[in-house]
């Protein structure tokens, strides 16, 4: 007999053969049940057959239906086969084999085309097959046009068509008309004799539609012919994968048509035969497509087929023992060794030991025990090849077990495989990655030396771990030197050399990540040698060792679950590395770690033992919250492989090394992938929380030797430090680092509280973070809000917040001026252990009746507008440690006092501080500053002023900075005599006029002009001075008004009086002595006067000067063209006109 590898249903039903080599498996029994109950009339008729290679879909089907159809003699056979497997199945096969009944098996594999059409001209060439002839609706139609097209476009084609019809006595309009009417003699006569006017091509119907209605016309004919149709579409898969888009509908309702007329007509039976479910072909493709092939898959009854290692050792020892020719029999002194092997090596753990031996041992020698269990896994990569199972096990090629059989007795080792399955590489199917490791296997090789190794050895090693690569078995059984000595049954020394021979030249390594032999896959350079060389001069530094050590460490926290559980959030102990080297840097770490629940510091020796380290610590102040685990070795036993690590990082950065060979860069890969396992080996003792551990805490020491355990000491640990826990079931807000949108949303709730702290829920509303923050934080733990509402914080229900309030109030009313970062503490710290960004938000709340008294300070400077988005700045950004607090208890003299400023300075409140939440005292200071900023300019910055003045100036604009200490010198100065700051008021507010009046008699005294009588005189005695000298222009233009001297100071200086300053009085005074200097030097020579660059014109009562001056280049043009337009249009004009038009212009023109 023979085997085959796979079946082509079209071609296989009906042999014989199939029906000799099927045997009956689990794996098949429900597919097969099922299939059977749809013939025998109690069952599903559609089916779907899933599976993938290698499983026998194919097979199944074809003796289905070679059993069907009657075709083979082995009925019998085949039922006795199942007597003693299945006996429901064997009654069912004599049942139907006795049908009367003439089953038609269809069969159709792969890509046939459009669906419908090939559906549709299968059934109909299986019916014509049986003689049955029928004419489906479309054929008269397509005849017609056929002769039409003949007669248009082939005038030859078309005379023979007529030759031929009157040969057959038809005449041509009989003819047609015949075809019209569907005659069935005409339209048979028609497609006998179309291939002879076509050269043999067959008369094609276009079948495409009414398809369901076709289908039933073809089903009643084979009904009333006592036929049945089995349409069997194997590698239905293959369809679906070239599918074209716009036949998807058509052919997901043409399945399900089918599927439905199947199971309603007992004539059809519909069998779909895959490698995986109909809707995981379209996974690519939208969810709509892939659902609508679930929902056609539903209408099909499908089966699942699997290939377990039970069924493929039962096919192999009947194959062996039943059908295979000389086989030899086992050398019994073989057995002991071989029990051994499978014993130790578990490949078969679904059979007893007795089988183990039975079937694996002596059934199945000489196929050796390693060599069946990779059979199997290398028939799912050959699948489809034509080398697999059935042809090894009957081929005479190289590799094959009939060709081993006929030259020896001995094992066939699991190695020859690879001789067999890649004879030729370009005749192989195979997949990409299966081709890798084949290269890989012949780059392998010719790092051999044969000179020093024995070269069949060193293949069958190669081979060996090649093909145990390609099955991917290493994760079932590890290809250890123990194993490889069983499966290839080499002598120990022999094997030690070879694979040391092996790894020197690269071949292959030991890759203790996986525990397993594999080939070599790095560069031909010698990287060890280099990297020992690197060594000699390398000088590890702790930097570098925390660094590579960290680059494995995983559990850098621990939880303490159940305190978490109860307190409704996540605590947790943050785990720090420190080596011996760095514990005088502690408080360093302390500091850095100061903000997280609880710290884990796993301490590595590098000098001294563990257990020194241990006294070391111990001797040390702690605190509660910090536990010591020392590693019970030191460093050392790693140093080598963090050198290594270190170094590694370096060659993966040198470029010039990299381009020394391409493989180099996946050996330093490789390297580093082992060195950083051997690291990890060291580093998981911490994080395993081995029994050798060496653990210290303050209240006495635990041994922790599970993450159940540590979680339950370190909920202890947090019990004692944070009993006073706030409830805050919020864990989006309840937090180390908020989102940005729960920052925004505490902004929020704080400012409402400052502003609306009476309204309901401080005026918050909606579903968002706000809301939900104000929820956990008031509502839900005893309706904290309405204390605030009433400003009652003698009846807090809530007993942490009572707590922490009256923490706070002590620490201010002890220490009203302090450390911010120190209030901040009593919330942080224990017992509450409150998350800093909650902290604004409760700080807020629990002082809001005192809100008024509290300040604070950034370098000695107050801090105005305290609201949510500036506390979040403080801490989050700037620190609390760089501001400071100050907590005012004002005294009942100091408030009098302040009544009484707010009496004296009552018309300058500041009303941008009314309703605010500010203090009494940072009121007082905003209506002072305000005060002062009301005066003139002048008034507020010059010197020239009384010393009480003076001193509550100073005061005044010292309270932007020192707002307390301002007011408690103001105090000083005026508590005990208000009457005088009143005086002091009065001055200030009257100093403008009496510097004004200053500056009046400083402008008599420099011009001697007492009245405004004189001063028109002296103006008229000066006008032709009043474009040259800026006194005479100021005053000549400020004369008419009544405040003629304010703007006169104005014009003169360029400054609004009340904008002066001392050195504007004192520059003032001295350009008026200027100005009056230079009049008195040019009326000392009036007729140099007259003479000079100045002309005077006396018009009526009026005197215009016009002074002599240089054209410029664009004066000069204007001149010449007024010149030039008087001379011309003037010529006849009448003088007088010409004079009066020159007047008008000087009085208009000239000043």
């Amino acid at each position: 007999m023979t085997f085959k590898t796979s079946v082509n249903i079209r071609f296989d039903i009906g042999k014989e053969e199939f029906i000799n080599r099927y045997i009956p498996t689990p794996s098949h029994t429900e597919a097969l049940n099922g299939l059977l109950d749809g013939f025998v009339g109690s069952g599903n008729r559609s089916h779907i057959i899933v599976g993938a290679y290698g499983t026998g879909k194919s097979l199944l089907a074809t003796v289905v239906s070679t059993l069907m159809s009657n075709q083979s003699k082995c009925i019998e056979k085949l039922s006795n086969k199942f007597r003693h497997f299945d006996d429901e199945i064997a009654e069912k096969i004599q049942q139907v084999s006795g049908t009367e009944k003439k089953y038609l098996p269809i069969a159709l594999s792969g890509n046939e085309g459009r669906f419908r059409k090939s559906i549709i001209k299968a059934l109909l060439q299986a019916l014509r097959n049986e003689g049955v002839e029928i004419i489906l609706p479309g054929v008269a139609h397509k005849i017609i046009e056929t002769i039409t097209l003949w007669k248009e476009s082939f005038p030859q084609t078309f005379e023979q068509f007529k030759a031929l019809a009157e040969e057959a006595n038809f005449e041509l309009e009989g003819f047609q008309a015949k075809i019209v009417e569907e005659d069935e003699g005409s339209i048979e006569w028609f497609q006998r004799i179309y291939p002879r006017l076509t050269s043999g091509a067959q008369f094609e119907m276009d079948y495409s539609d009414n398809f369901l209605f076709k289908i039933e016309l073809l089903l009643k004919a084979a009904s009333e012919h006592k036929k049945v149709l089995i349409i069997i579409y194997d590698e239905f898969g293959r369809f679906l994968q070239g599918l074209p888009s716009d036949l998807m509908n058509e052919t997901m309702q043409d399945i399900q048509d089918l599927a439905e007329i199947a199971d309603r007509e007992t004539s059809l039976h519909f069998m779909l035969i895959t490698h995986k479910n109909l809707r995981q072909y379209f996974v690519g493709y939208n969810d709509e497509i892939a659902k609508e092939f679930q929902r056609v898959e539903k209408r099909l009854r499908q089966y699942n087929i699997s290939s377990d290692q039970a069924t493929f050792l039962k096919i192999a020892q009947v194959i062996l023992t039943e059908n295979l020719e000389h086989k030899p029999c086992i050398d019994p002194k073989l057995i002991p060794g071989m029990t051994k092997g499978i014993q130790t090596f578990p490949m078969f753990p679904i059979l007893n030991v007795e089988d183990r031996q039975r079937v694996i041992i002596e059934s199945l020698y000489p196929v050796h025990p390693a060599t069946v269990y990779l059979l199997p896994k290398l028939s799912s990569v050959f699948g489809q090849n034509e080398r697999t199972l059935f042809t090894f096990l009957e081929s005479n090629e190289t590799g094959g077990l009939q060709n081993h059989i006929s030259k020896t007795n001995d094992y066939y080792l699991p190695y020859k495989l690879f001789d067999y399955f890649f004879t030729s590489m370009e005749d192989t199917e195979i997949s990409g990655s299966v081709s890798e490791e084949f290269v890989l296997y012949r780059k392998a090789l010719t790092r051999v030396n044969t000179k020093e190794v024995d070269l069949d050895v060193a293949e069958s090693i190669l081979k060996l771990i090649s093909i145990w690569k390609i099955c991917n078995l290493s994760i079932h059984q590890k290809l250890t030197t123990d194993f490889i000595q069983f499966a290839l049954i080499l002598e120990d020394d022999v094997l030690a050399f070879t694979l040391k021979k092996l790894t020197d030249a690269k071949a292959i390594r030991f890759n203790p990540l996986t525990n397993d032999w594999e080939i070599h896959t790095g560069s031909i350079v010698d990287l060890q040698q280099k990297i020992e060389k690197q060594k000699k001069s390398y000088v590890l530094s702790p930097e570098v060792v925390c660094k590579v050590l960290l680059s494995d460490f995983k559990a850098k926290y621990f939880f303490p679950n159940y305190f978490n559980d109860e307190h409704e959030m996540t605590r947790f102990a943050k785990v720090t590395l420190v080596l011996e080297s760095q514990l005088k840097h502690l408080n360093q770490f302390r500091l850095k770690n100061s903000r997280y629940d609880m710290n884990i510091y796993y301490i590595i020796a590098e000098n001294s033992s563990p257990k020194k380290i241990l006294e070391y610590i111990s001797n040390k102040q702690s605190s509660t919250k910090e536990v010591f685990v020392v590693h019970p070795q030191t460093v050392k036993v790693i140093k080598s492989h963090l050198i290594n690590a270190a170094i590694l990082k370096e060659f993966m950065a040198d470029k010039n090394l990299l381009a020394e060979d391409k493989g180099i860069l996946e050996e330093i890969k490789i390297l580093q992938s082992e060195t950083a396992f051997a690291i990890a080996k060291y580093i998981n003792k911490l994080q395993r929380l081995d029994k050798d551990l060496l653990w210290y805490h303050v209240d006495g020491a635990q041994q922790p030797q599970s993450e159940k355990e540590i979680s339950t000491w370190l909920s202890r640990i947090c019990e004692r430090l944070y009993p006073q826990t706030p409830k805050i079931v919020n864990d989006s807000f309840n937090r180390m680092n908020l989102s940005s949108q729960q920052k925004a949303g505490s902004k929020q709730v704080i400012d409402a509280i400052l502003e609306h702290p009476k309204e309901e829920q401080f005026g918050i509303s909606g579903t968002g973070p706000a809301y939900a923050i104000y929820a956990a934080v008031f509502k839900n733990n005893e309706h904290f809000e309405e204390n605030i509402h009433m400003m009652d914080y003698e009846n807090i229900i809530y007993q942490p917040y009572a707590m922490l309030r009256q923490e706070i109030l002590t620490l201010l009313e002890r220490k009203p001026t302090g450390s911010f970062a120190d209030l901040i503490r009593i919330f942080t710290a224990s017992p509450y252990g409150i998350r800093l960004p909650v902290v604004p938000l409760l700080l807020v709340a629990l002082l809001r009746d005192r809100w008024s008294e509290f300040m604070l300070y950034r370098n000695d400077i107050f801090v105005p507008g305290i609201n949510g988005e500036k506390l979040y700045e403080i801490l989050e950004e700037e620190g609390a440690e760089n501001y400071r607090y100050t907590y005012e208890k004002i005294a009942d003299n100091h408030l009098k006092f302040y009544n009484q400023l707010d009496s004296v300075f009552a018309d300058f409140t500041e009303e941008r501080l009314e309703g605010q939440n500010v203090s009494r005292l940072i009121q007082t200071c905003g209506t002072l500053v305000k005060w002062l900023r009301s005066l003139p300019r002048y008034i507020q910055i010059t010197r020239q002023v009384s010393l009480e003045f003076e001193t509550l100036r100073t005061l005044i604009k010292q309270t932007e900075v020192k707002p307390q200490q301002s007011l408690n010198n103001l105090y000083d100065t005026f508590g005990y005599n208000i009457e005088a700051l009143h005086s002091v008021k009065e001055y200030a507010e009257t100093l403008i006029d009496i510097k004004r009046q200053q500056a009046y008699e400083e402008f008599k005294r420099v011009t001697s002009l007492t009245s405004k009588v004189q001063l028109i005189t002296w103006l008229q005695q000066y006008e032709s001075f009043k474009k040259t000298n800026d006194l005479v222009k100021a005053l000549n233009s400020s004369q008419d008004n009544n405040e003629w001297f304010n703007e006169f100071l104005e014009l003169f200086t360029g400054v609004r009086f009340e904008d002066w300053s001392d050195k504007t009085f004192d520059k003032f005074v001295g350009e008026l002595e200027d100005s009056i200097r230079e009049l008195t030097e040019v009326l000392l020579d009036e007729e140099v006067a007259n003479q000079s660059n100045i002309v005077s014109i006396k018009i009526g009562n009026q005197t215009k000067t016009i002074a002599k001056t240089e054209f410029s280049v664009k004066s000069k043009t204007v001149y010449s063209n007024i010149d030039r337009i008087l001379k011309n249009a003037g010529r006849n004009i009448p003088k007088n006109e010409i004079e009066y038009m020159i007047l008008l212009l000087m009085q208009d023109y000239v000043e």
